[in-house]
């Protein structure tokens, strides 16, 4: 199947990218035979480099489940390390 996210996670911020395409927007995931909607947070995280303070800010993407009944938040980073994980709606970004 086409369209597999792969995350690259570094120190300094997130990149989500599509069959090796950097996307800009992800609005819609299948995870096994389920289509999840996306919910996007843009993150900044403090870092040090060589005594510099900097910001790296990047979007983190989260779908919800149901689980004994609760509505839970799980990031898509961390699905995305353990489970094959398929854009279904998403905008490539611009070169």
């Amino acid at each position: 199947m086409k369209n597999k996210i792969s995350v690259d996670n570094n120190w300094e911020a997130d990149t989500y990218s599509v069959d090796g395409k950097r996307i800009s927007d992800l609005s819609e995931v299948k995870i096994g035979a389920k289509k999840y909607k996306v919910r996007g947070v843009e993150i900044s995280v403090r870092y040090m480099d060589m005594g510099t303070v900097g910001y790296g800010r990047s979007m983190h993407y989260f779908v919800t489940e149901r689980v004994f009944g609760t509505k839970m938040e799980f990031d898509l980073n961390e699905i995305a390390d353990q489970k094959t994980v398929y854009a279904t709606k998403f905008t490539l970004a611009e070169k």
